[in-house]
């Protein structure tokens, strides 16, 4: 279990086994680079390697995680411009930054996760991407490992073992030891509050 070694040619950090059968894709958001003066800016080519990379892997879904304010102007046009074009479907679930789910995003995931059957949870793969790939986008591959039944330390260590700047903040940790208690209670719970 290591890093992903293309990310170079693409944002896609790691591509994580889940106890279900399925996979979790974690990428930083698709095309963003930073220029030698530190700005921010869209890479078309990067992007359409990042996407093509993440439906080759098996990905039909891709949930964007990051916000559009710590982006640059017209980021998720583009992502969804190159996505329409290789018929990959994207999903806007915004978190923030170092941060956790809100009740309205663990919503719309449920949603997905009883509409859809390609996703982890039965045996299908998904992509997760937020400004790096490491926080939120590590986040929700230890969460769906915790829907697989994976413990609280298993699912951590798991998603760290693929990329080891995976799930970056006391409150995201907090957040999923929360989560896990809820789990070993009721394992299909809607896990708000």
């Amino acid at each position: 279990m290591t890093d992903f070694e293309d990310e170079e040619q693409t944002s896609l950090r790691a591509v994580v086994e889940c106890p279900c059968g399925g996979r979790c894709l974690m990428a930083g958001f698709p095309g963003l680079r930073t220029g030698i003066d530190g700005t921010a800016y869209m890479d078309p080519d990067h992007l359409a390697a990042t996407l093509d990379r993440i439906f080759e892997t098996g990905a039909r879904l891709l949930i964007l995680l990051a916000e559009e304010k710590e982006l640059p102007e017209k980021a998720f046009a583009m992502v969804a411009d190159r996505a329409a074009t290789i018929g990959l479907e994207l999903a806007f679930m915004p978190i923030p930054d170092f941060n956790v789910p809100d009740d309205d995003m663990i919503r719309r995931w449920h949603d997905l996760l009883v509409t859809r059957s390609d996703l982890p949870t039965r045996g299908g793969t998904v992509a997760f991407a937020c400004q790096y790939g490491a926080g939120r986008s590590g986040l929700m591959a230890a969460y769906v490992l915790l829907q697989c039944g994976m413990e609280l330390e298993g699912a951590v260590n798991t998603v760290r073992n693929y990329f080891a700047e995976a799930i970056e903040s006391d409150v995201q940790m907090a957040w999923l030891t929360e989560v896990s208690a809820r789990l070993k209670v009721n394992p299909t719970p809607l896990d708000v509050d």
